[in-house]
């Protein structure tokens, strides 16, 4: 194959990849998204708490399971990730393929917090 005909086939790759970088930007956007959406069940309860003059270890008490539910999916988004980033580590361009693969999987990331709030109650 000749230089120009190399060029030519990178190049044609080139449109049919992505920059992994966005695709790494998105990605880390919606996992924070999704862990910071795990609290808000509780910030209703704090609220009422307040509002009922309960102490900490009253509520703490009262919402033991929502504590132990945060805490666990917290974690479980948190080892997804990390995962994730040691894969994503070396990886300069995606396919679609491979971008809608990741959308599935950030699919199970987002699902947690609703996840989460069933099982907190």
């Amino acid at each position: 194959m000749t230089d120009a005909g190399a060029r030519a086939e990178a190049e044609a790759e080139e449109l049919r990849t992505y920059s992994a970088e966005r695709a790494k930007a998105f990605i880390d956007a919606v996992v924070a998204i999704a862990m910071t959406l795990l609290i808000l069940p509780l910030m209703e309860g704090v609220t009422a708490a307040a509002d009922a003059d309960k102490g900490a270890a009253a509520w703490v008490q009262e919402h033991q399971g929502q504590l132990i539910s945060f805490v666990l999916s917290f974690v479980i988004i948190a080892m997804f990730w990390m995962n994730h980033h040691r894969l994503f580590a070396v990886v300069e361009r995606v396919t679609t393929g491979l971008l809608w693969i990741t959308m599935a999987w950030l699919l199970s990331i987002v699902w947690l917090p609703v996840a989460t709030a069933m099982s907190g109650r």
